[in-house]
């Protein structure tokens, strides 16, 4: 898979105010390793169990026949499903994933509000409104420290009757809602990876999740696209237009 250049108007980044504000300030970037995320149990949406999953195997109408052994016979046949997984040893090297919320234009309309409903991800947000800026800053930084990378979205699957291989840009349907878009790093070790890119305030802004909805996505012809906060005075006005 080839870095893909983004075009939709955002990504979001979700988290605490500590480690948010890391990010805007400092470009500290924090990758977690695919098996911390496929071994850890939250109500969050933060893990998925099939992270170091790289093969699934289905049977959802498997007929099992009982064999009655004084017979030799069938006694009886039985209904089943049958779902097989694959999955990377503890010790098998994973990689690091580095996650984003995105939010693209929808139809035409003029004035787009941001709603989303990961409020549990964390209770604040950076805005990155410059994605392509933030995507070279990554690859370049990657680059010098020889690190494999690769990126794109993420395809949402029912995994429970998927069958075939699967790579770290499929996830279940549970998990769509997120609209992820993910730079998977190699990693010669099965640890968590950091790297700085610096001060981001250029390119993007933190605000509480709770207040996304004070932001807005405006596009004033079909090429110009701004994002920013829209004061409570001219709300209204932009909701009419």
């Amino acid at each position: 898979m080839e870095n893909n250049k983004y075009t939709a108007p955002v990504f979001l980044k979700f988290g605490e105010e500590q480690y948010m504000k890391d990010l805007l300030e400092n470009g500290n970037i924090y990758c977690g390793n695919l098996h911390w995320f496929a071994n850890q149990v939250d109500e969050v949406g933060r893990c998925d169990s099939y992270e170091n999953i790289f093969e699934i195997k289905n049977a959802p109408d498997l007929r099992i026949a009982v064999i009655d052994k004084t017979t030799n016979k069938i006694k009886e046949i039985l209904d089943s499903e049958f779902h097989l997984v694959k999955k990377l040893r503890d010790d098998d090297l994973a990689g690091n994933i580095y996650c984003l919320y995105t939010f693209d234009f929808v139809g035409t309309q003029r004035c787009i509000p941001i709603e989303v409903d990961t409020d549990k991800l964390g209770e604040y947000c950076v805005v990155i409104t410059d994605v392509n800026k933030l995507q070279e800053r990554i690859f370049n930084k990657l680059k010098s420290l020889e690190r494999f990378n690769t990126s794109g979205f993420v395809k949402y699957t029912d995994l429970s009757t998927y069958e075939g291989k699967r790579n770290p840009f499929q996830k279940d349907l549970k998990f769509k809602n997120q609209h992820e878009y993910r730079f998977y790093i190699h990693n010669p070790n099965n640890e968590a990876f950091t790297f700085k890119i610096d001060n981001i305030e250029d390119i993007a802004f933190i605000i509480k999740t709770s207040e996304l909805s004070t932001c807005c996505l405006i596009t004033y012809d079909k090429t110009e696209r701004v994002v920013g906060r829209i004061p409570k005075e001219i709300q209204s006005l932009l909701n009419n237009l």
